[in-house]
């Protein structure tokens, strides 16, 4: 029903951010190491107009509601 259920949604680009709100809030230290790095700067960089249409169709709602740019 369109319902958010949850009170934070943290973002990706600003995971070291929202990980000390998360902390702030749950009153102790998380060990999330980052591993996998990827080399790539910008998700962007992998999609062409169709790939990135197909995503923002499959996932308008988070779009609409993170307020995400919908074009490369």
């Amino acid at each position: 029903n369109n319902n958010v259920i949850v009170d934070f949604i943290g973002r990706v680009e600003n995971i070291q951010y929202d990980i000390k709100k998360v902390e702030q809030n749950i009153g102790f230290k998380l060990n999330l190491p980052h591993i996998n790095k990827s080399e790539h700067s910008r998700s962007a960089e992998y999609y062409d107009d169709f790939t990135l249409n197909l995503v923002v169709e499959n996932f308008k709602k988070d779009f609409e509601l993170l307020k995400y740019k919908t074009e490369l």
